[in-house]
């Protein structure tokens, strides 16, 4: 009997052993987070709310190693999930418990492999997994786990998710979602930056341009603990609140405030004993200039901008001048400032994130949206503004966008390519006319320029073609003329000796024409049955020239100076006078076409053979055929007209830019319907509409600018 009890006592020491083993295996299965977890996975991010953090929505998960398995996970499949951000293991909490049906239904298109029950292994793809109780661990096959460093998971389960940073001082950032792609970031510290709220919108938006690709605001104080350079430099002696870092095509610039009484500008010169230039070199921050860079300032209202290309002032300057700012732009303002916090110590935002840090009661609040999710653009429109610095004579417009030959005042041309000055070539005497011409037929224009007695042809790279410039002695009358005649190309105008001038592409001297007369209008060239014709005219004679037979062929008088527009075979000559059009035919008969009132003829389009005058009656402006038959009208708010352009759509509808010649407004219209601009444009002198698309380009002049508007 004693053997029995003794049996008995025995057999229950080995199950309670066996219990007590297997409980604790239990312990060490239940995959404690602060053992698996340690200081080579840097940082440990904790998911509470599956749900709030679809695949791509968390900046936080992008490009881990277990990137691809978490992606993969079904929806409420676990109530925790801790992933490094490190190393390829992660770890899932189930408050129910991992069964087998469980692991079978974790992930979507991943298989489950080798699901052993009595072991809680599986495999799926590279990665190998252990559930027990409530915890299921993956690792990638072959990993080892390391030695943790006892941390303490004081992350907010209330949070969306959570990152621990496990180094020496571990710090914690609680992230709860806050809307549609906007979610809030709470970092608790050892140390926290000394810094005050600005609310930046009501600083810079009024002045900063609405064509920004990317907005970096910084608060003065905040900034000065993340950079020891701009700590013990100028702008932190100047600065009020605080500077915004901007990139535009063009390139970068910082725009601030500064105190009153402080002059940024002054304060450099003397700092750099300069007494009158704007150029400088004394390093602002760490990162700005680049190394052996020079910098320019100049001021913006109560702001200065500063950058190290001139045109990218230039530009924010003109922007500001013309409105184009962010506060009158409200998509682009809305994304900057309304869907994050106003009162910020830094915001940070481009086309796709978008981001604020506030210091708040020993707390780092970071607000962050995904601007991909929400529009591909931070630019609404784009538009280009083209510092010529000078007065401006003339301008004409190449292929593409922001792409400008203009002359000046100061005898310069300059060429423009993607709103961007390439260069700039003094022609040492006023620059009457400029135009861009395809002489090659390559779709590439080589720029033709004229002054009183030179003619210059020049390459996109402002170098000289052939033998021009050429000089001559006596004055040029007329517009050069650029036509084509047997496959070759010739250039052809008048002097004020009564003799007209034809030159070839390389600029060599074809013929010289005595014609009796100054041709003052722009010479015309055109065929009629097979043979060359050129047109020679001032404001009482027409003379027509046999090419091929070298003499003229016949001459008439004109009333008063006309325009002309060519059709096939035959030249026209117009004019207006006692409220009537007339024309002229090449024979020199005259006849009546119809009655404009108070007309004034602004205009004729000679392209492809058929002849449009704009036509100005009181406050209408019609379109008027070659037969004198008006094809369109608008009625405009305005009487005094300083330039008009027109152009067609793809689908053959009229377009008609107009210049307000008082309020210096350009106005768009489509010819017989309404203005197609909500507001006019600002502009003076000259205008160019074109069509792309479903897109209009309209260039024009506002002061020492060129600008060029973008509209849908």
């Amino acid at each position: 009997m004693k053997k029995v009890i003794l049996g008995i006592f025995i057999l229950i020491c080995l199950g309670w052993i066996v219990f007590f083993s297997l409980e604790t295996l239990g312990v060490s299965n239940s995959f404690d987070p602060t053992e698996l977890f340690g200081e080579k996975d840097e940082q440990v991010i904790i998911i509470n709310r599956q749900s709030e953090i679809p695949p791509g929505s968390l900046e936080e998960l992008s490009g881990i190693p277990c990137e691809e398995l978490y992606n993969d996970l079904n929806d409420s499949s676990f109530h925790q999930c801790f992933i490094s951000i490190n190393q390829p293991h992660m770890l899932l909490l189930n408050r129910s418990g991992w069964d087998v049906i469980k692991v079978d239904r974790l992930f979507k298109t991943f298989e489950i492999k080798n699901l052993i029950e009595s072991q809680g292994t599986f495999e799926v793809g590279n990665y190998r997994g252990r559930y027990f109780k409530q915890g299921l661990y993956l690792t990638k096959k072959g990993f080892v786990i390391t030695e943790s460093n006892n941390w303490e998971p004081l992350h907010d389960k209330k949070a969306s998710a959570s990152v621990v940073k496990l180094n020496s001082r571990t710090a914690v950032t609680d992230i709860y979602l806050k809307g549609v792609n906007r979610f809030d970031y709470i970092t608790k510290a050892d140390s926290l930056l000394n810094s005050v709220q600005v609310d930046d919108e009501e600083l810079f938006s009024r002045f900063i341009s609405n064509e920004i690709l990317s907005y970096h605001f910084y608060e003065r104080d905040y900034f000065a603990a993340l950079d020891s350079t701009y700590l013990n430099g100028p702008m932190y002696e100047w600065l009020n609140q605080g500077f915004v870092i901007v990139e535009t095509r063009a390139g970068r610039s910082i725009i601030c405030d500064y105190v009153a009484g402080q002059d940024p500008i002054l304060n450099l010169r003397e700092k750099e004993q300069n007494d009158t230039s704007n150029v400088f070199s004394t390093r602002l921050t760490s990162s700005f200039p680049e190394e052996n860079s020079n910098y320019q300032i100049d001021y913006l209202e109560d702001l200065v901008v500063i950058s190290e290309k001139r045109i990218v002032i230039d530009q924010l300057l003109a922007d500001a001048k013309l409105g184009k700012t962010i506060s009158n732009n409200e998509i682009l303002r809305n994304r900057l400032y309304e869907n994050l916090p106003h009162l910020v110590s830094e915001r940070f935002a481009n086309p796709k994130k978008a981001y604020s840090r506030a210091v708040y009661n020993g707390n780092i609040l970071v607000a962050k949206t995904n601007q991909a999710r929400i529009d591909n653009s931070i630019v609404q429109k784009q538009s280009y503004s083209m510092n010529v610095a000078a007065g401006i004579i003339d301008f004409e417009t190449l292929p593409g966008e922001g792409n400008v030959i203009c002359s000046d005042n100061t005898n310069n041309i300059s060429l423009f390519l993607n709103g961007i000055k390439e260069w700039s070539k003094s022609l040492n005497a006023e620059v009457e006319y400029i135009q861009p011409l395809d002489i090659y037929a390559n779709g590439e224009p080589i720029i033709c320029a004229q002054t009183y007695n030179k003619l210059f042809v020049l390459n996109q790279k402002g170098k000289n073609i052939g033998r021009f410039p050429i000089e001559l002695e006596n004055e040029i009358t007329s517009k050069i003329t650029f036509y084509r005649w047997k496959g070759s190309g010739y250039f052809v105008f008048g002097t004020n000796d009564g003799k007209a001038h034809v030159y070839d592409m390389q600029g060599r001297e074809i013929r010289v024409m005595k014609i009796g007369i100054n041709a003052t209008r722009q010479i015309d060239a055109w065929a009629s049955q097979g043979r060359l014709f050129y047109g020679f005219a001032n404001a009482s004679s027409f003379y027509m020239y046999d090419f091929d037979n070298r003499k003229m062929h016949r001459n008439f008088k004109l009333n008063q100076t006309c325009v002309s527009g060519r059709i096939p075979n035959e030249i026209y000559q117009y004019f207006l006078t006692e409220n009537k059009l007339f024309r002229y035919d090449q024979k020199g008969t005259k006849i009546a076409l119809t009655n404009i009132p108070n007309g004034t003829i602004l205009k004729i389009f000679d392209e492809n053979k058929n002849p449009i005058l704009v036509v100005k009656s009181a406050n209408e402006i019609k379109l008027i055929n070659s037969q004198g038959i008006e094809i369109g009208s608008v009625i405009i708010p305005f009487n005094e007209v300083s330039d008009v352009d027109i152009a067609f759509t793809d689908n053959g509808k009229s377009l008609i830019s107009i210049i307000d010649g008082l309020e210096n407004n350009v106005y768009l219209y489509r010819v017989g319907g309404d203005a197609l601009l909500t507001k006019p444009l600002e502009g003076q002198q000259k205008v160019i509409l074109e069509t792309f698309g479903a897109n209009k380009k309209i260039t024009t002049i506002v002061d020492q600018f060129i600008i060029q508007y973008i509209e849908n």
